[in-house]
C-alpha cells in the first residue's frame, strides 16, 4: 500500500487504497491528480488561489511563515481548509512495482516554492505564489 512520506494531509487508509488503483503503472516520477470516485471522504484543500477558482491572494491577505522542517517561508493565508473532491498525488512507480508516494493531498496541485533548492523553474514558481497561498 502507498503511504506518502509527508503524510499530514488527513488521507484515511481508503484514501491510500484508492492511491494504489489509480497510480500509474509505468515506472518513474508521476504528479496527478483525480476526481475521487463517491464513497471516498473530502480531502480538505489548503490552498487558494487562480487554480482553485479564487481570485488571487494578494498581499494585504497574507504572511510568510517556515512550515516544518524547510529552509525558507511560504506564502499562508487565514483562510479555512475547504473540502475538496480532488485528489492530488505525488511520487514514483518503483522498478519492482512498488510506489514511493511523497506526498497526496486534496485539491489541486501546486507549484514548488522557488527557495526550494529542487525547484525546477523559479520564474513559473514565483508567478505561480504571487496569487496564490496555502493556510496557515
Amino acid at each position: 500500500m502507498a503511504i506518502p512520506l509527508h503524510a499530514d494531509h488527513d488521507l484515511t487508509p481508503e484514501h491510500t487504497t484508492y492511491v494504489d488503483t489509480v497510480f500509474p503503472k509505468e515506472t518513474g516520477f508521476h504528479l496527478l491528480t483525480v476526481e475521487m470516485p463517491e464513497g471516498l471522504p473530502d480531502l480538505p484543500n489548503s490552498l487558494y488561489g487562480p487554480t482553485c477558482g479564487d481570485d488571487p491572494v494578494s498581499e494585504d491577505q497574507v504572511s510568510y511563515v517556515v512550515r516544518g522542517d524547510r529552509d525558507w517561508e511560504d506564502r499562508v493565508t487565514d483562510k479555512p481548509r475547504r473540502p475538496s473532491r480532488k485528489l492530488t498525488m505525488i511520487g514514483s512507480r518503483e522498478w519492482d512495482d512498488s510506489i514511493t508516494l511523497y506526498t497526496a493531498h486534496g485539491g489541486p496541485p501546486a507549484a514548488q516554492n522557488p527557495a526550494d533548492p529542487s525547484c525546477g523553474d523559479q520564474e513559473e514558481s514565483k508567478a505561480f505564489w504571487a496569487t496564490h497561498a496555502l493556510v496557515k
